[in-house]
């Protein structure tokens, strides 16, 4: 096998010729081994690397193919999540407002103003705001 003859477990025993390798042949083998070794670990990394890149862009695009870029316009009448109601009080309302936009900052967040015209402190994130339609009322 791979240029030599296979050496047998009972020529183990009886220390045979073919077991007994010299100390160079054995260094110089060892040293070929460790090479061979070292080189398809280095190229075993680069294309994990490049497989890793491809499956992370991959899951970019199926990501980005799902958003939704909702825009708000300052003045818009909005509803805020209540995220702190997440799976509990089945029966509360889950949407809080309407508010206004009143400022839109980087990477989706909104400054938002209540009807009486006081600006919340904290930004909110896109996700969690949605356009409010006015019911219109019909007089009989």
């Amino acid at each position: 096998m791979y240029g030599r003859e296979a050496i047998l477990p009972i020529e183990f025993a009886n220390r045979t010729p073919q077991v007994e390798l010299s100390e160079s042949d054995f260094q110089q083998d060892l040293f070929n081994r460790i090479h061979t070794l070292t080189g398809k670990v280095i190229g075993d990394r680069l294309a994990t690397q490049d497989v890793i890149h491809q499956s992370q862009q991959k899951q970019k695009q199926r990501h980005d193919k799902n958003l939704c870029d909702v825009q708000f316009k300052i003045g818009d009448l909005v509803l805020l999540f209540r995220s702190q109601l997440r799976g509990k009080q089945k029966l509360q309302e889950r949407w809080k407002g309407p508010y206004y936009v009143h400022e839109s900052l980087d990477n989706g967040a909104f400054k938002l103003r209540t009807m009486d015209g006081k600006v919340l402190k904290d930004p909110v994130n896109s996700d969690r705001l949605k356009s409010y339609c006015q019911r219109r009322t019909v007089t009989p």
